[in-house]
């Protein structure tokens, strides 16, 4: 009789655990599918959103953890600290706003850690990050051929040289970047290299998107020396550097052909009345400014989200167009749509995994 109780015991904690995490999973689909209407409708992710389900979250978890889950409460920490820290780091590099950092590390906080874990606590989220760019890779490349053909400089021979031209020096400035680094790393830490290539991969991204703000290394001179000090790098840790995964590479090429479409067709021009707070303005538009005397006007730009419109500037710009400088139509900065890209590689992330339990 015991034995049949404590069965029925098991069978209902099993359940318990079952409709626990089915209750994040859908809290997870439910907030990713809310974010991306308001994203795609108003360009925005609500706070109230986040916090409302982050708190949700939070209940749900503490009993997840405590009760049914407390063997993979490691796992789950880990993994959330890694993703929050990456996506600080792509908040800092200026590649996407606040608000895509915190949908990212909701998401990830949602995610039940038991149908992730496998003996890797660290790097098993990473695999987020990859279908995400991969998404936004996808997007980025169809939307620039359409508006290529459509501009009709897509095929233009001189714009495709000057574009390769600054392709391969910085091809070769980031191939020296990321195999100096995985050959330090790898040199220090063998171990952590090979058991988390997911999460080194990401790391070369960062580095390669880093590396766009640093611009010693464009020069022929300092770009030269970066080169030899990689080869002699390779010949004096030659054991080390013949292991480097060669898909690092593969990774160099994808980044910077992703950063070389969106910065080609990266503008927007719209009616000078439509323009709305959050958006960014092109560093054309901001240079028609100068010459007026209306209030208000920003200045200056630095073309990604620290350079978003307040309200007030919204407005000025508003009366700008009726003013003797006014113009009836000015150009901003596309916006990329991430918490659509990041709603769907979280949510893709979470099926897979069950999928291939």
């Amino acid at each position: 009789m015991q034995r049949i109780f404590y069965l029925i015991g098991l069978i209902g904690m099993i359940n318990s655990m079952v409709l626990n995490e089915a209750f994040l999973i859908t809290l997870l689909i439910y907030s990713c599918i809310y974010v991306t209407v308001t994203d795609i409708r108003h360009g925005l992710i609500q706070n109230k959103v986040i916090a409302g389900a982050g708190l949700l979250g939070f209940l749900a978890n503490l009993i997840y953890y405590t009760v049914f889950a407390e063997v993979f409460l490691i796992a789950f920490v880990l993994n959330v600290a890694v993703m929050a820290a990456i996506s600080i780091a792509f908040y800092a590099l200026h590649i996407w706003a606040a608000g895509d950092s915190k949908l990212l590390m909701l998401a990830v906080f949602l995610i039940p850690a038991r149908i992730y874990y496998e003996g890797n606590n660290v790097t098993a989220t990473v695999i987020i990050m990859i279908l995400i760019f991969s998404i936004a890779y996808i997007y980025i490349i169809l939307e620039s051929i359409y508006l290529g053909i459509k501009e009709k400089n897509f095929f233009q021979w001189s714009v495709l040289k000057t574009d390769m031209r600054q392709m391969v020096k910085q091809y070769i400035k980031c191939t020296c970047l990321v195999t100096s680094f995985g050959m330090v790393l790898r040199f220090l830490m063998p171990e952590f290299y090979d058991a988390n290539l997911e999460l080194v991969m990401l790391l070369n991204m960062i580095l390669i998107l880093w590396s766009f703000h640093f611009k010693f290394f464009d020069r022929g001179l300092p770009l030269l020396l970066l080169v030899l000090a990689t080869a002699a790098s390779y010949f004096f840790l030659q054991s080390t550097a013949v292991s480097i995964n060669p898909k690092i590479y593969l990774v160099v090429i994808v980044v910077l052909l992703l950063r070389l479409f969106v910065e080609k067709y990266n503008y927007r021009k719209i009616p000078a009345n439509q323009v709305k707070e959050g958006m960014v303005l092109a560093y054309s538009t901001v240079i028609s400014f100068l010459p007026s005397t209306v209030k208000g006007l920003p200045r200056s730009t630095t073309e990604d989200i620290r350079a978003r419109l307040s309200f007030v500037e919204a407005e000025s710009i508003k009366r700008w167009e009726n003013s003797k400088y006014g113009q009836p139509t000015i150009v901003i900065v596309r916006k990329m749509p991430f918490a659509v890209f990041i709603s769907m590689g979280a949510v893709l992330y979470t099926v897979m995994r069950i999928l291939i339990r």
